[in-house]
């Protein structure tokens, strides 16, 4: 039998889902309570999933956020929004553009600088 077959009770989380709630200054029905349980599970094993996983790319030389600029040839310059790893480059950054908010262009690590 699993847990989902038996009362939200019994369930071994309930006891932490409990403390969790206990400042709560809504209204608590059985209903409610049973309902709202099932939503904290999913989105605790959804966190707890996510924080196990390995996190995304952060290299070394920049970080989210941070203002660059293309080195040389043609003028890029604006924000890092992602970082890509792949076989020919192992470390590269995504740039949102400061005057063309939305455009985004991937480079590896030398070809941007941090802007001052």
């Amino acid at each position: 039998m699993s847990y989902q077959e038996l009362p939200v009770q019994m369930h071994p989380k309930y006891q932490e889902f409990l403390s969790f709630m206990v400042d709560c200054p809504h209204r608590k029905t059985p209903e409610i309570m049973q309902t709202a349980f099932w939503v904290w599970l999913a989105n605790k094993e959804m966190k707890d999933w996510f924080d196990a996983r390995p996190q995304p790319c952060q290299f070394e030389k920049f970080k989210h956020g941070d203002r660059v600029k293309k080195k040389s040839g043609s003028q890029w310059q604006g924000e890092v929004v992602g970082f890509y790893s792949t076989t020919l480059t192992p470390e590269g950054y995504a740039v949102e553009s400061e005057t063309h908010k939305g455009s985004v262009q991937i480079y590896p690590v030398n070809a941007l600088e941090l802007v001052k």
